[in-house]
């Protein structure tokens, strides 16, 4: 009867668990636009003071190559990254860790890894993981679905 029991509950369970993964990909699927504000607020502070104490003419430039980012995320596993200037780059993507970690591959192979801090239906906040290349200008990248 217990054996009945634990077979009858995996059956059920089993829906459920592969439910919450296609969600993930679901909501996570779209056109998202880098939140510059959000993000610039979360700036560590040290890399915060350099960047306030560039001329003002590279923190405009700096500020305008990242406002109009876009990131289309499609159904097919493909990702576009968008430039403000609208020079695309072209890679595929996955979900890593039961949907907790984004998985970026590059035309060259670079694999980036963000880990998904927050994902709603029109919000999505990303972490990358720690790099060797020093501190990230933005340490969280915030989006807003399109």
């Amino acid at each position: 009867m217990i054996t009945l029991r634990y077979i009858i509950l995996t059956i059920f369970m089993i829906p459920c668990m592969v439910a919450s993964g296609q969600e993930t990909s679901n909501t996570i699927e779209g056109t998202w636009i880098f939140d510059y504000k959000s993000s610039y607020e979360e700036m560590d502070t040290d890399i915060k003071a350099y960047f306030e104490k560039m001329p003002l003419e590279r923190q405009e430039m700096i500020k305008q190559s990242y406002i109009g980012r876009k990131l289309m995320i499609k159904s097919d596993g493909t990702l576009s990254q968008i430039d403000s200037n609208e020079s695309t780059i072209d890679c595929t993507w996955s979900l890593k860790d039961d949907g907790k970690v984004l998985e970026v591959v590059y035309p060259d192979g670079l694999v980036n890894l963000e880990n998904i801090a927050l994902l709603t239906e029109n919000k999505l906040v990303l972490v990358p993981k720690d790099t060797e290349n020093g501190k990230l200008f933005f340490p969280q990248w915030y989006f807003t679905k399109n």
